[in-house]
């Protein structure tokens, strides 16, 4: 893998964690079920997507 490629990668790697670190905040203001409901929505797509 050259270095652009690998510098593209690790920046997007960088915004989507810090954006899945940043969810329990954001969901934070719907309330404590929707926020669950939503967290377990957005595991279950993570997971598929890595399998």
């Amino acid at each position: 893998m050259n270095k652009q490629t690998g510098s593209i990668l690790l920046v997007a790697g960088t915004c989507i964690g810090s954006g899945m670190i940043a969810l329990p905040m954001v969901l934070a203001k719907l309330g404590l079920i929707p926020s669950l409901f939503l967290m377990l929505l957005t595991w279950l797509l993570m997971y598929y997507n890595a399998v």
